[in-house]
C-alpha cells in the first residue's frame, strides 16, 4: 500500500487541485481516495489491475 501511495498520491492530489483550486480540499479528496482504497482491499473488493484509474474515479466522484 505504501508503494501505491508513493506512486500515485501526487497525481491524485493534482487532479483534485485542478478542479477544486484549494489546497485543503484537494488534500482531503486525495486522502479520502486512498482511505477508500485501503477499505476496499480490507473488504476484498479492491482493484487487482488499474489502481490508478480506480483512484481517479473515486477522486472524481468525491469532487462531483
Amino acid at each position: 500500500m505504501g508503494q501505491i501511495f508513493d506512486n500515485h498520491y501526487k497525481q491524485i492530489y493534482r487532479y483534485a487541485y485542478r478542479r477544486l483550486a484549494t489546497k485543503e480540499r484537494a488534500e482531503s479528496v486525495a486522502s479520502e481516495a486512498f482511505c477508500r482504497l485501503l477499505d476496499a482491499y480490507k473488504n476484498g473488493k479492491g482493484p487487482s489491475d488499474g489502481v490508478c484509474y480506480w483512484l481517479y474515479r473515486v477522486a472524481h466522484n468525491l469532487i462531483v
